[in-house]
């Protein structure tokens, strides 16, 4: 395959991959801002305090899919068909046990894992009810990021994309609707948000129908070495994720300390605005996974070398431009959340996401970074970065430079951390870089 070829091969995985991983940000997003203009900073206090949540069963969901996905796409690159399948089924297995323990979490302790989060009587309703509605719909939600991930990984990236931005343009109506018209509260933006996935199922389901897709539901032994190679590929996912629930909690009890609700209302509005952020990135690096699992797989490292140089021009791109709109556009950014025009909350959140944001090109690295490693079986890197990025520089930063500079060290702590874990980044893939030259000297140029 010539590079133009490869090119155009990557830039349909990645835009496709990119704009469905926006679809999938503005989920709490459009939350956010229908139910920042309808109750004020009480109402985002209330669902940042369940934002952790949120990302555990996001994590669990990306952990299934990028896992099971990596070793379908390495499988079906080395010509192993019936082993590309039991990858598919062990993912079903595996979202079977973790959906079983959502579901139970929903029904027994959702008001006591709000409390645990941080709520206060104030918005302890609004966040119980809106965390019950997430994890009884968590299986719903696993699902869909599992049947999007192989999808993706079996050819047919502008699929998972529609279904993700389908999904999502129904949550933006419904959520309009469920809050204003129907005035159904925070219930009616937790019942749009869980609405979204079926939406999305539902346009992934006719890809069945094409009789083109290469893994199907097949009667499976159950083993626990093609499950331990799936969460092996999908852990660093979910450790991310999950790291980045923690850190939301952190950052929820440093601010309450700093400056009460509206302290966590003001961080919440710049993290929500960071996830559509963070979410183009993360399209690109894991718009490059089924291409460098495929290519690693066949043992063409020139072409995973190709396409990894692809995401990194590509990132370094788009956070020059973003950060630009960030610097410029801040104040209106912040404004949409500000219904009560507080002039506190807006002048926090608005020097916030001037500061939060210089990370965007150190997290989108990091991001790409850890799907190379993944792809390449190499995932002890990408376990370190999780981790490092996660909670093991960030949360002691989060309380130094909040003892120092209080809220402005609050946002500070972003970038610093993303700075530092690219560093190390950088370094892990010369080292592996050096490694796959080693093992094939005439098909990876120095």
């Amino acid at each position: 395959m010539k590079e133009k070829s490869i090119f155009r091969e990557y830039l349909h995985y990645i835009t496709m991959n990119m704009l469905g991983m926006i679809g999938l940000s503005c989920y709490i997003f459009a939350d956010t801002f229908f139910i920042a203009n309808r109750f004020g900073p009480d109402g985002i206090s209330a669902i940042n305090l369940a934002m952790p949540i949120f990302g555990f069963i996001l994590a669990a969901g990306l952990m299934i899919g990028h896992g099971g996905g990596t070793r379908y796409s390495i499988h079906r690159g080395r010509g192993e068909p019936e082993n590309a399948n039991d990858a598919f089924m062990h993912s079903l297995y595996i979202w079977a046990i973790l959906s079983a323990l959502f579901f139970v979490c929903g029904i027994f302790f959702s008001e006591q894992i709000a409390r645990l989060m941080g709520a206060d009587e104030s918005v302890i309703g609004m966040s119980r009810m809106y965390l019950r509605m997430m994890l009884l719909f968590a299986p719903i939600f696993l699902l869909n990021h599992t049947m999007q991930s192989f999808i993706r990984n079996d050819g047919a990236p502008q699929l998972s994309m529609f279904a993700m931005i389908f999904g999502n343009i129904m949550n933006i109506i419904l959520d309009y609707v469920f809050i204003y018209p129907l005035n159904m509260g925070i219930f009616g933006a937790a019942l749009a948000t869980v609405l979204s996935p079926i939406w999305s199922l539902a346009i992934l389901s006719t890809f069945f129908f094409r009789k083109k897709n290469n893994f199907r539901l097949k009667k499976t032994a159950l083993r626990i070495q093609q499950i331990g190679r799936v969460l092996t590929s999908g852990v660093p996912t979910l450790i991310t994720e999950v790291c980045s629930s923690i850190v939301i909690i952190v950052y929820n009890t440093v601010t309450y300390r700093l400056m009460g609700n509206l302290g966590i209302a003001s961080y919440g509005i710049v993290a929500n605005t960071a996830i559509i952020i963070l979410a183009i990135f993360s399209g690109i690096a894991q718009g490059t996974q089924p291409l460098l699992s495929r290519y690693y797989g066949a043992g063409e490292l020139k072409k995973v070398r190709t396409i990894f140089r692809y995401g990194i021009i590509t990132i370094l791109s788009l956070a020059v431009v973003l950060y630009a709109v960030i610097l410029i556009g801040a104040d209106q950014i912040t404004a949409l959340f500000n219904s009560e025009k507080d002039p506190v909350m807006q002048q926090v959140a608005s020097t916030g996401a001037r500061l939060y944001f210089a990370a965007v090109l150190f997290a989108g690295a990091n991001l790409l970074f850890s799907v190379f490693f993944t792809s390449t079986e190499y995932p002890r890197p990408a376990f370190v970065i999780s981790i490092m990025r996660g909670i093991a520089v960030i949360a002691p930063l989060i309380y130094l430079f909040s003892t120092l500079f209080e809220m402005t060290g609050v946002f500070m702590a972003f970038p610093a951390t993303e700075l530092i874990t690219a560093l190390a980044g950088f370094v892990f893939y010369r080292l592996r870089r050096k490694q796959l030259i080693s093992q094939l000297p005439d098909t990876l140029p120095a």
